[in-house]
């Protein structure tokens, strides 16, 4: 994709993760979200790229991660709330947060 399409899907998956993602790994993606204190396990903190499959995470990984939740954890299944499309922004600005 170019930069400005990259560009669109960050800023697309901005509103998206405020929206669906950010009362549990919080608005500056570091995993201390409004409902964080009362999860166990703690939500992930995307800022060191704490992802389920580090450090290398494949955009496919996290989809799936993303559309079935993650057992054992909060994290709850997103495929019949967000479209592909979304998933797919979510983690472009998702990667974003990485120092």
């Amino acid at each position: 994709a170019g930069a400005t399409e990259r560009v669109k899907l960050v800023t697309e998956g901005k509103t998206v993760f405020e929206a669906n993602c950010a009362g549990c790994h919080g608005i500056a993606g570091d995993g201390n979200g409004a409902a964080a204190a009362a999860l166990n396990p703690k939500p992930r903190n995307f800022v060191l790229a704490n992802y389920k499959y580090p450090p290398n995470a494949k955009d496919s990984d996290l989809t799936m991660s993303i559309q079935n939740g993650i057992k054992g954890s909060a994290m709850p299944a997103w495929k019949d709330t967000l479209k592909p499309d979304q998933i797919k922004s979510v983690i472009a600005y998702v990667r974003t947060f990485k120092k």
